[in-house]
């Protein structure tokens, strides 16, 4: 019997993401939520292995420096996603005190932070994130549901693979740190030109009510027309209206 796949759009490579931007569905929300997707291509074991390993030292940082610390939004999170047998990897964040803009911008500024902290990484540490992400891959099933909902998953995703967790650690154990710079660049640098970043603006009543005032003037009827074309025909690239007016401070 042959299914039919899912089909998955190849974002286009650039420096810049790709983005959309739309107004919140309820107008009362008042938090702008920003999603930066990057899509690494399809599946592999080694280069999933990579990803997972580059999320468990992206996941602490993140959530310390922009959640913590900046007090940036009150949902900040990242971490790995698989669509039907591509990989990719997301950034989000959820906020009322900053624009989308601002968002983006510093989700852009902490990729090129890692870096620099992935060449001054101590190989101690490097050592304690592979044992730390095989540990987690080996822990036992805490129940047999829990055990169940992973084979379905192979199943869902037709990939077949009810030994992957043990196939990824034995992956991971040839891991070294040298392997990371190259992919992470390749992914997620700008200065590199070739990642496929895709950028989803969701703004809130805040922000849109903020007008010149706030710095920020967006245009909702260009917007949802724009957003109406997109769905009719979304090939990429493709920007929507975003305006900004100077602005005498920030939310």
């Amino acid at each position: 019997m042959n299914l039919p796949y899912e089909s998955i759009m190849n974002i286009p490579s650039q420096a810049n993401c790709h983005s959309i931007l739309l107004p919140s569905k309820n107008p009362k929300e008042p938090n702008t939520t920003v999603e930066m997707y990057f899509q690494i291509g399809p599946d592999s074991l080694r280069d999933r292995v990579l990803l997972d390993l580059l999320g468990q030292m992206m996941n602490e940082p993140l959530f310390d420096q922009l959640r913590t610390k900046e007090q940036f939004g009150y949902n900040v999170s990242c971490g790995p996603r698989w669509t039907s047998g591509t990989m990719g990897f997301a950034f989000k964040v959820v906020t009322s005190t900053k624009t989308a803009k601002q968002c983006e911008e510093r989700l852009e500024l902490f990729v090129d932070e890692l870096r620099v902290e992935l060449t001054k990484m101590k190989m101690e540490d490097f050592k304690d994130n592979v044992i730390g992400l095989a540990k987690n891959k080996l822990q036992m099933w805490n129940s047999l549901s829990e055990q169940t909902s992973h084979i379905w998953g192979e199943i869902v995703e037709r990939s077949y693979r009810y030994e992957v967790l043990r196939d990824e650690v034995i992956s991971l154990k040839s891991i070294v740190k040298d392997d990371l710079y190259p992919v992470y660049e390749k992914w997620f640098m700008k200065q590199h030109g070739k990642r496929k970043c895709f950028a989803v603006h969701i703004v809130g009543a805040k922000e849109m009510e903020a007008g010149g005032g706030g710095g920020l003037d967006l245009d909702v009827d260009a917007m949802e027309k724009a957003h109406a074309k997109f769905m009719k025909n979304p090939d990429l690239p493709i920007t929507f209206p975003y305006k900004y007016v100077p602005s005498s401070g920030s939310l």
